[in-house]
C-alpha cells in the first residue's frame, strides 16, 4: 500500500491515531500505580503535656543483618554483649520490613515512616524525587557516624557536597568518609580476594572509634534534649556482596559479628559513662537481611523470610524488659517510637504507630503518645481526603465508613471525657481503635482514587478496541471513506466543547487528570461515534457468517490470544500455541511430505526448548558446537539433496552458491567467542581488541552481503536470513543461536507451505520484492487473519525463545560503554524480527494482505494485552519485581509500532541495492563537504 493513495493517508492517519491513544494509556498507567502517596500536610504534632523517658537515643543500624543469622544457636558465644543485653535489659523481637528490601527505601522507612515511594521508579531508584520529614531532620540535636552515602539516600537533587552544607547546619554532623578513594579501590574485584575480610571489620572499628572519640572529647552536650546519636555500619552488607563462597562467607560473617559486638559494648560503656543520667535509650536494628542459603546467590531486595524479617533490640530509658516473649513491630513503627522516646515531633508523612508493648511508662504517658500519634495519623487522613476531593476531574466521592465525621467528632468527646476521669486505661483502647480506623480510613481513600481512575482507563480502553473492530476489512472501502461536511461540523464541535473544558480545569489546576480521565475516555468513544457506520457494516459481515464459523474463529483467536498474553509470565505456554500453529498449517504443508515431517520435528524441538529453562546466557563451547554442527548438517542435507533433483528451487541454489562464504565467516566468528572468552580469564586485552575487528567485521559483511545480492525474492530472502547469523552467534554464547537456527527453519517451511497452498510458489520466488505488477490469487479476510494471527504467535516465538537480554561481550569488553551495550542489545533484539518479517512480506505480496489489516490486528491484540497486564503492574516488591511489571506493560504498549517499524525495515534492506546506497551516501557526504565549505 504507497502512502500517497487515499488507503496510504488512511492508514497513517491511524497509525498516529493509535500512537497518541497507547501514549495516553502509558501516561494513566504511570499516574495510576507509580504517582508519588506523599500529601502536604502543614502541622507538626509531638506528645504535650508529659515528660519523656528519655533525652536522646542511640540508634545502631547495622545494614544487612538478618534475624536468622542473628538469632542463631551460637548467638551467646558470638554476640555475648548483645546476647546479654536481650536476656537482661530489652524489649526484642522482629522488625518487618517491606519489599524491596535495599538500603534507601528501608532507611526511608526506619527515619522517616513510610515504605517505598513508586515514583522514585523515575530517578532509576536512585534518589526519592520529593522531600519528606526524618527523625533526623526534627531531632534538636543530630550527630551522624557512618557512611557518607547514607545522606544521598535522603536528598533530591543536589550535590553531595551542598547536601553536607545544608545537613551541617541542621545540627547533623558528618563525622566520617571512610568512602575515600584508598578505601573504595578495596572493594574492586581486580583486588585479591583474601583483602577483602579485613575492610568491613576496619570500616566497622573506624566508625566506632570516631564515635567514641567524639562524645570523649565532649562534644556532645550532656544537658541538651531531644538528641539522636545515629551509627550506621554496613560490615554485613559489604561482606554478603564480596563472596560467593558459602563456607568463607559464614566464616568471615561471624568474625564480623564478634567484632561488632565488641564495638557496640565499648560505645555503650562510653555514653553511660559520659552522661551517667540514665536518659539514654538504645535501638539495634537492621534495614534489609539476606539470603543466607547454602544454595542461593547471596543478596536482598525480594521479599524472602531471610530478607524481610531483622532483629530489634531495644534498652535503656523507657523501655521495657521482656525476656520471654519476642516482640513483631514493622519498620515503619520505628521513627513514632523514637520520636514518643525522645519528645521529638512526629515525621509528617509518617504511618507508624507507637508499639507501646516494647515502652515502659504509665498509663497516663501512653495516652498522650497515642493521642499525639493519632492527630498526625489523622492530619495525614485530612490531606490524602482533601487531595481526592478538591480534585474537579473526580466526580463523586464516597464517603468512608471507618472515619466518618460524626465518628470523628465521638472519639474526640470520649477521649476529653476519659482523660478528665483519668480513665487512661479505657482512653488507650479508645485511641488504638481510632488509629486503625484511621489506616483503614487511608488505605481506603488510596484504593478508592486507584478504582476510580481504573475505571475511567478502562473505559477508553473498551472505547478504543471497539474503534479498532471497525477498522477491519469487512468491507472494500474500510479505508477510504469519505469524511462528510456534517462528520466534520461534529468534529469542530467536540474540539471546540474540550478547549473550554481544558481551560476550566487548568483554572483548578487538575489539566493533567482532565486530560487522563475525562477527555481520554470521551475521546475513544467519539471515535465510535464518528464510525458508528463502519461499526453497522461489521455487525451485518458478522451476522451473515454462519454461527458455527464465528464461534469457532472466537475460539481459536480467543484462546490464541490468551496464551500468548500468558507468554508474558511464562514462556511455556508458547507450547500450545506452536502445537496449534504445526496443527493448523500441517494440511499446507503435507503436499510435500519431506516437507511436513521436518516442519513437525522442528516444532518438536521448539517445544522442548521452550520447555526447558532459560540457558545460562555465558558462553559455552557445547552450545557452539552443537550449533556448527546442525549448520553443517543442513548444509549437507540441501547439497545432497540439490544434487539428487530433489530440491531444484533457486532458494537452496543461491544458499549452495555462497555456502563456502556461510561457513567460512560463521566458522571465523566462533573461533573469536572462543578466543575471547580465554582471553576474558586470562585478562588479555590484545586478544579481546582482535577480537573486536572481526566481530565488527562480520557486521560490515553482513550488511555488504544483503546489500549486493540480487533482489529477486529468493536471493535477498535467502540473504537476509543467512547473512546475520554469524552476528547473532557473536552475540549469544550459549542456546540462542540453537534456537534462532530452528526458528529459522520453522518460519522458512511456513513460508513454503502457505506460496504451496496458494500454488505461487515458483512465481513469488522468482519476482523482486518491489514488483507490484504480478498477478496474485485472492484470499478471504479469513484466511488472511489465520496468516497475521501466526504472524503474531512467531513473534512472540522470536521474543521468548530465541532472545535473552544478557549481551556477550564481544564486541565490547568495557563494562562502562552503555552506549556500545544499547546498540548490542538492540541489534540482537531486531535481528530475529527482521528475518521474520522478510519472510511475512512474501506472504503480504502473494495474498495481497492489506498493511493496515495487519497493524489492526496487531493493535487488536496488544489492547487485549494491555487491558490484562494492566492489572497485573506492581509498586510493591523488589525493585526487579516492580520494573518487570512495568517493562510488561510498556512491551504490549510498543508491540504493533515495533512490528510495523520493523516491516519498513526488512522492506527497505529488501529493495535496496548496493549501487544505490553507495549513491546515496556519496551524494550526502558531497553536501556535507560543501556545507563545511560553506561555514
Amino acid at each position: 500500500m504507497e502512502f500517497g493513495s487515499q488507503n496510504g493517508r488512511k492508514c497513517i492517519f491511524l497509525v498516529i491515531l493509535s500512537l497518541t491513544v497507547h501514549l495516553l494509556l502509558l501516561l494513566c498507567t504511570l499516574d495510576i500505580y507509580f504517582s508519588t502517596p506523599l500529601v502536604h500536610t502543614s502541622n507538626h504534632f509531638k506528645v504535650k503535656g508529659v515528660k519523656p523517658p528519655a533525652n536522646r537515643i542511640v540508634f545502631i543500624l547495622a545494614d544487612g543483618l538478618s534475624a536468622a543469622a542473628f538469632y542463631t544457636k551460637n548467638f551467646s558465644t558470638v554476640t555475648p554483649f548483645l546476647h546479654s543485653i536481650k536476656e537482661n535489659e530489652s524489649s526484642w523481637g522482629l522488625s518487618h520490613v517491606q519489599p524491596p528490601t535495599e538500603s534507601r527505601p528501608q532507611h526511608t522507612a526506619l527515619l522517616a515512616g513510610f515504605n517505598e515511594d513508586p515514583s522514585s521508579i523515575f530517578s532509576r531508584w536512585k534518589y526519592n524525587l520529593y522531600d519528606f520529614d526524618t527523625v533526623l531532620r526534627l531531632a534538636n540535636m543530630t550527630f551522624y557516624f557512618g557512611s557518607a552515602a547514607c545522606f544521598r539516600y535522603f536528598h533530591k537533587r543536589e550535590s553531595l557536597r551542598t547536601y553536607k552544607k545544608k545537613l551541617i547546619n541542621n545540627y547533623l554532623t558528618l563525622l566520617l568518609e571512610y568512602y575515600s578513594n584508598m578505601i573504595y579501590v578495596g572493594f574492586d574485584r581486580k583486588i585479591d580476594h583474601s583483602v577483602h575480610p579485613r575492610i568491613p571489620i576496619y570500616v566497622e572499628r573506624a566508625v566506632f572509634n570516631k564515635a567514641r572519640n567524639f562524645i570523649r572529647k565532649g562534644l556532645v552536650p550532656r544537658s541538651a534534649k531531644g538528641q539522636i546519636i545515629f551509627v550506621y555500619v554496613e560490615g554485613t552488607d559489604l561482606l554478603a556482596h564480596s563472596f560467593s563462597h558459602h563456607s568463607r562467607f559464614f566464616r568471615y560473617f561471624r568474625k564480623n559479628l564478634m567484632v561488632l559486638d565488641e564495638e557496640v559494648q565499648e560505645l555503650v560503656k562510653t555514653i553511660k559513662s559520659y552522661f551517667n543520667d540514665d536518659k539514654t535509650a538504645f535501638i539495634f536494628t537492621s534495614d534489609h537481611g539476606i539470603t543466607v542459603d547454602e544454595y542461593s546467590k547471596r543478596s536482598h531486595g525480594g521479599g524472602s523470610k531471610g530478607e524481610i524479617e531483622v532483629p530489634f533490640l531495644a534498652w535503656g530509658a523507657g523501655i521495657s524488659v521482656d525476656k520471654t516473649e519476642p516482640k513483631n513491630l514493622k519498620s515503619i513503627d520505628i521513627p513514632p517510637l523514637i520520636s514518643a522516646l525522645i519528645g521529638i515531633a512526629f515525621p509528617r508523612n509518617s504511618l507508624g504507630s507507637i508499639p507501646l508493648n516494647v515502652l515502659n511508662i504509665s498509663s497516663r504517658v501512653a495516652g498522650h503518645m497515642l493521642i499525639a500519634n493519632a492527630l498526625q495519623l489523622t492530619d495525614v487522613f485530612y490531606a490524602k481526603q482533601d487531595k481526592l476531593i478538591n480534585n474537579p476531574a473526580v466526580l463523586f466521592v464516597a464517603e468512608n465508613k471507618f472515619l466518618m465525621q460524626n465518628k470523628i467528632d465521638e472519639w474526640k468527646r470520649a477521649m476529653i471525657d476519659l482523660f478528665y476521669t483519668t480513665r487512661f486505661t479505657k482512653s488507650i483502647d479508645v485511641a488504638l481503635e481510632y488509629i486503625d480506623n484511621v489506616m483503614n480510613a487511608i488505605r481506603y481513600y488510596d484504593s478508592y482514587s486507584y478504582w476510580y481512575r481504573t475505571v475511567f482507563v478502562m473505559v477508553a480502553a473498551v472505547g478504543w478496541l471497539i474503534n479498532l473492530l471497525t477498522w477491519l476489512p469487512m468491507s472494500d472501502n474500510v479505508y477510504s471513506d469519505q469524511t462528510s461536511k456534517k462528520k466534520r461540523n461534529t468534529v469542530t464541535a467536540y474540539v471546540m466543547v474540550n478547549m473550554f473544558l481544558f481551560l476550566l480545569y487548568h483554572v483548578f489546576g487538575s489539566k493533567y487528570d482532565y486530560i487522563l480521565y475525562i477527555f481520554f475516555p470521551s475521546f475513544t468513544w467519539f471515535l465510535v461515534y464518528i464510525r458508528r457506520a463502519s461499526l453497522k457494516r461489521l455487525c451485518k459481515g458478522i451476522f451473515k457468517c454462519k454461527v458455527k464459523d464465528t464461534i469457532a474463529m472466537a475460539v481459536f483467536f480467543g484462546f490464541g490470544t490468551e496464551m500468548l498474553i500468558l507468554t508474558f509470565f511464562n514462556r511455556k505456554y508458547l507450547i500450545p500455541v506452536v502445537i496449534g500453529i504445526i496443527c493448523s498449517s500441517y494440511n499446507r504443508a503435507r503436499k510435500k511430505t519431506a516437507l511436513a515431517h521436518v516442519w513437525i520435528i522442528l516444532g518438536l524441538f521448539i517445544c522442548v526448548i521452550l520447555y526447558l529453562p532459560p540457558a545460562d546466557p555465558d558462553y559455552n563451547l557445547y552450545y557452539q558446537l552443537l550449533y556448527f554442527s546442525l549448520f553443517c548438517i543442513a548444509i549437507i542435507y540441501l547439497d545432497k539433496r540439490t544434487k539428487n533433483g530433489a530440491v531444484t528451487s533457486s532458494w537452496f541454489d543461491f544458499l549452495m552458491k555462497y555456502r563456502k562464504n556461510f561457513l567460512l565467516v560463521l566458522v571465523l566468528t566462533l573461533l573469536n567467542n572462543f578466543t575471547t572468552d580465554i582471553a576474558f580469564q586470562w585478562k588479555w586485552y590484545d586478544v579481546i581488541t582482535a577480537g573486536q575487528f572481526i566481530s565488527w567485521f562480520s557486521l560490515l559483511y553482513a550488511i555488504i552481503f544483503i546489500l549486493r545480492s540480487p533482489k529477486t525474492i529468493c536471493y535477498r530472502l535467502s540473504s537476509l536470513v543467512y547473512a546475520p547469523m554469524p552476528i547473532y552467534v557473536l552475540l549469544n554464547g550459549s542456546m540462542p543461536p540453537i534456537a534462532m537456527l530452528l526458528f529459522i527453519g520453522f518460519v522458512i517451511i511456513w513460508t513454503i507451505s502457505e506460496l504451496v497452498v496458494s500454488e505461487q510458489s515458483e512465481v513469488m520466488w522468482n519476482i523482486p520484492y518491489d514488483d507490484n505488477n504480478v498477478t496474485v490469487n485472492m484470499v478471504s479476510h479469513r484466511e488472511n487473519a489465520r496468516k497475521i494471527f501466526i504472524f503474531m504467535s512467531l513473534c512472540a516465538l522470536v521474543f521468548f525463545e530465541t532472545l535473552d537480554m544478557n549481551t556477550y561481550r564481544t564486541l565490547s569488553y568495557s563494562e562502562g560503554d552503555n552506549s556500545i551495550n544499547n546498540f548490542l542489545i538492540a541489534v540482537k533484539i531486531v535481528l530475529p524480527f527482521i528475518i521474520l518479517t522478510s519472510s511475512f512480506l512474501v506472504l503480504v505480496k502473494a495474498s495481497k494482505i492489506e498493511i493496515g489489516f495487519v497493524f489492526t490486528l496487531l493493535l487488536l491484540f496488544s489492547t487485549v494485552m494491555m487491558m490484562q497486564v494492566f492489572f497485573t503492574v506492581k509498586t510493591q516488591g523488589s525493585w526487579k519485581e516492580i520494573t518487570i511489571s512495568l517493562v510488561r506493560f510498556i512491551i504490549a504498549t510498543i508491540i504493533p509500532f515495533g512490528v510495523l517499524v520493523t516491516y519498513y525495515v526488512s522492506y527497505i534492506l529488501a529493495k535496496t541495492e548496493m549501487h544505490n546506497t553507495v549513491r546515496f551516501i556519496r551524494q550526502h557526504v558531497n553536501l556535507f563537504f560543501d556545507f563545511y565549505e560553506i561555514l
